[in-house]
């Protein structure tokens, strides 16, 4: 068991022990017009995604927990990156910019975990979805343009999240 607390686990209190296929969300402090524009739109505290696809084990060798994420580094379509693997880490050592939560369905299978490992991994290097910022504007305004713009997420962050489980237990 790791002794060592992440900076954001002495603020909040240590992480559970992750499994496969929890849902990891960031809110973004420090994340300007878009991260608020996003919360205000989706009703969330949180405005980032990510799956948990490789637990921290020193038997597997993994000296990290390992998540996936669908990143728009920008609003420039040139910059539009997309379904990435990092270190959980990068979201646990700056609790000033970050704060994270876990969600776990407890009812998902061992085998349905591996299942969603596989599916993600499949959508690495996926375009993100670009989403015009004017949309996000009118979405604020209008529940029918809201809904519409929230149907059409497909490799946004959450879209990542939800296909995959989507594509998982079906």
């Amino acid at each position: 068991d790791r002794e060592v607390l992440y900076p954001i686990e002495e603020i909040h209190g240590k992480l559970p022990s992750l499994l496969t296929g929890d849902i990891v969300l960031i809110r973004h402090k420090k994340g300007g017009l878009a991260r608020w524009l996003l919360r205000r739109l989706t009703k969330s505290y949180w405005d980032h995604s990510a799956l948990v696809i490789f637990t921290r084990s020193s038997k597997q060798g993994y000296a990290s927990d390992i998540i996936i994420e669908s990143i728009q580094y920008s609003l420039l379509k040139s910059i539009h990156h997309g379904a990435e693997i990092h270190r959980l880490e990068k979201y646990l050592m700056d609790p000033e910019e970050y704060d994270i939560g876990i969600k776990r369905f407890t009812w998902l299978k061992k085998s349905t975990r591996r299942r969603v490992r596989a599916f993600v991994l499949t959508n690495i290097d996926t375009p993100y979805y670009p989403l015009n910022a004017a949309k996000f504007l009118v979405g604020v305004i209008s529940k029918s343009f809201r809904d519409w713009v929230l149907a059409r997420q497909r490799f946004s962050c959450s879209g990542l999240c939800q296909k995959r489980f989507y594509a998982s237990v079906s």
